[in-house]
Order: C-alpha cells, then sequence, then structure tokens
C-alpha cells in the first residue's frame, strides 16, 4: 500500500520554507486591508479584557452571565452561517464591509451608554452580528487581493492582528488601572472598527 504525502506546502515547515526573507511585508498586501486588520485587533483586544468585565456589571448571577456570553457567541455564530452563503453571491464585499462596520461602531457605542442590561444586550448582540461580517470579509478581501502572496498575507494578516490586540488590551488595562469606566473602552473599539 502506497502511502499519500500530503503537499509540502501546507506543512508547517512547507510554509516556513516559502516564507523565509518575507515574514511580515505590508508592500504585498493592500493597505487598507491591514489598516482593517489592525483595527479589528484593537476590537478583539478590547473584547477580549472589557466584554467579560462589563457583561459582570449587568448580570446578576453565574446564569445570566452564562446566557449573556452565550447569546453574544449565538450571534455571531448565525451571522456566519448566513455569511457562507452570502459571500459568494456577494460582488460588493468592500460596501459590506464598510456596512457591518458602521452598524457594528453604532453597536458598540450602544454599549457604551447603555444603562441597563437590555441596552448592553441589545447592543452587543448587534455587534456580534456585525462583527462577524467585518471579520469574514477582512479575511475575504485579503485572500482576494494576495493570491500570488499568500502566506506572506496570511503573516501579514496575523501580525496586524496582534499588534491591534496589543493595543486594545493596553488601553483596556489602563482604564481599569486608572479605575476609570470601562464602557469607554467600548468607545474605543467602536472608534477602531
Amino acid at each position: 500500500p502506497s502511502a499519500v504525502r500530503p503537499d509540502p506546502g501546507l506543512t508547517t515547515a512547507g510554509i516556513l520554507s516559502q516564507s523565509r526573507g518575507r515574514v511580515f511585508s505590508l508592500a504585498h498586501t493592500d493597505r487598507r486591508v491591514a489598516r482593517g486588520l489592525f483595527a479589528q485587533g484593537v476590537q478583539d483586544g478590547v473584547f477580549w479584557m472589557a466584554l467579560p468585565v462589563l457583561s459582570f456589571e449587568f448580570a446578576t448571577d453565574e446564569v445570566a452571565l452564562s446566557g449573556y456570553l452565550s447569546l453574544f457567541a449565538f450571534c455571531r455564530a448565525l451571522m456566519t452561517l448566513a455569511l457562507g452563503y452570502l459571500s459568494h453571491r456577494v460582488r460588493e464585499r468592500g460596501r459590506i464591509l464598510r456596512l457591518g462596520a458602521a452598524a457594528t461602531a453604532v453597536s458598540m457605542a450602544v454599549c457604551g451608554i447603555a444603562a441597563s442590561a437590555e441596552g448592553y444586550l441589545t447592543g452587543m448582540s448587534a455587534a456580534n452580528f456585525g462583527l462577524a461580517v467585518v471579520s469574514a470579509f477582512l479575511f475575504t478581501l485579503l485572500v482576494d487581493r494576495s493570491e500570488r502572496t499568500i502566506t506572506t498575507g496570511m503573516m501579514t494578516r496575523e501580525a496586524m492582528l496582534n499588534a491591534g490586540r496589543l493595543v486594545g488590551i493596553s488601553v483596556t488595562i489602563v482604564l481599569l488601572a486608572l479605575e476609570l469606566d470601562l464602557s469607554a473602552s467600548m468607545f474605543v473599539a467602536a472608534a477602531a472598527v
């Protein structure tokens, strides 16, 4: 029996051997997509730090907190399913990305000013719908615009996301350290998106 050998380009060693000398390159990545990825990273960093803390402020007990976080994940998953269906049928990805980002920014601002659990849940649920659009279409635009340099594009994507995450986490930590209202971090995320 002959063993099936995987494509060497699909292994970690294959990717690394193809990428030597071009680990991170903005020259091979569309600048608007790179800025979008950085902004997505800022939002990720804020959410990783602020979302659980803000949810604790509105949740009355552990069951409510679990319900909040499950609702947010469900909203994103639901939109991801819809995007799977629509992604190949939509031609104006840039326009949809901009609309999704604008709707997400408004939703995050709603979270930032929410005075009740209902307002927070509504804003965060809508934000998660929009964030699914933003992340999916940014990835698709990156792939579309870096077909010949996909390895470099993916490495640049991860570098930009992680740089943005560092900024988002740092801003949130500063707000916590200064004992400022953490809901202000939602405005940082809204401005980034």
